[in-house]
């Protein structure tokens, strides 16, 4: 925002402005997938909250994600509640699940001193690089698909991947889980001490509801790296989650190695300020969060907009 007499002071000004300029906010979101509002007059997630409703998106239930995360006033949740020396790997919100929010917004009212980046990524780019540079590899995913095994425990363990099932399933019995597993289209397992095994086969690439260019829509190198680092924290676990190909062949762990090195020469950091809002379209951007420093910092978390289709 600006410094001059138009400039918001308030968050009634400010919800009045999304009201006047949500379509030309939208139509950035269709050109650009992402578009940072830096220092808006927002101090609290309640404000925050305000701000976020004001778009009238479709409510989105937030259902079978991994990432730990507390309420914090209507729709607002803390961001991945994941120790600050850990990455928060690239991904799209939900994209190993059957429903996914069409829309993601952050909020900053407290930065680190230093890191804590959030990581930008357009996926459409990432297709095109990896289709040009792999497209056997490309081509097979096409055709088989992602199946994604997921190990939940009863209660969440903060590791990055330790949502637990009662909380990710929003189930309080076992009976309440499968309910909303059939819902979800997954198959389960139930294991001894209470823990799930989870299966789900979706797509890995998905076309962008309007350009309808293609995206690279998984959650491959995401649950690889997280894989990776539970086998180092947690060595003596005997249950891990998983990512193959759709019919349960292994991914070559080179594609993947290489798919990290595009990722990360692609992608853009945006460095917060007090009072950053970032809108992302959860279709056409991944996004993630470099370590920080021990310092505090508050982002905040909004997903809007239903999208959910699967074609597995």
């Amino acid at each position: 925002m600006s410094n001059d007499d138009d400039q918001l002071t308030s968050d009634e000004q400010t919800i009045e402005w999304i009201k006047d300029y949500k379509p030309a906010l939208l139509d950035c979101l269709r050109q650009h997938g992402a578009v940072l509002l830096r220092s808006m007059p927002l101090d609290d997630p309640e404000a925050f909250s305000l701000f976020a409703r004001a778009f009238n998106f479709k409510k989105f239930r937030y259902i079978n994600g991994a990432a730990i995360r507390h309420k914090h006033a209507i729709e607002v949740y803390t961001e991945c509640e994941i120790d600050s020396s850990l990455y928060i790997f690239l991904h799209h919100e939900l994209a190993q699940s059957t429903t996914f929010p069409r829309y993601v917004l952050f909020f900053c009212n407290q930065p680190s001193r230093t890191g804590g980046e959030t990581m930008l990524l357009s996926s459409v780019d990432l297709y095109d690089r990896i289709e040009r540079e792999m497209p056997e590899f490309v081509h097979e995913l096409e055709a088989k698909g992602v199946l994604y095994t997921r190990y939940m425990s009863e209660y969440d363990m903060n590791d990055g991947n330790g949502r637990g099932w009662k909380n990710s399933l929003w189930a309080s019995t076992k009976q309440q889980a499968e309910n909303e597993m059939t819902k979800l289209g997954l198959s389960w397992e139930w294991l001894p001490n209470d823990c799930l095994l989870t299966k789900l086969k979706a797509p890995s690439v998905r076309l962008h509801p309007e350009h309808k260019r293609k995206v690279w829509f998984n959650h491959i190198t995401n649950n690889y790296q997280i894989i990776c680092r539970h086998k180092r924290l947690h060595p003596e676990a005997v249950h891990m989650s998983n990512v193959t190909f759709g019919d349960g062949s292994p991914l070559p762990e080179d594609k993947i190695h290489r798919i990290i090195q595009i990722q990360q020469e692609l992608c853009y950091n945006v460095q917060w300020q007090r009072g950053d809002v970032l809108l992302i379209d959860n279709y056409a951007i991944q996004h993630g969060r470099r370590p920080f420093d021990a310092s505090r910092r508050n982002v905040f978390i909004s997903s809007w907009g239903d999208a959910s289709n699967s074609d597995f």
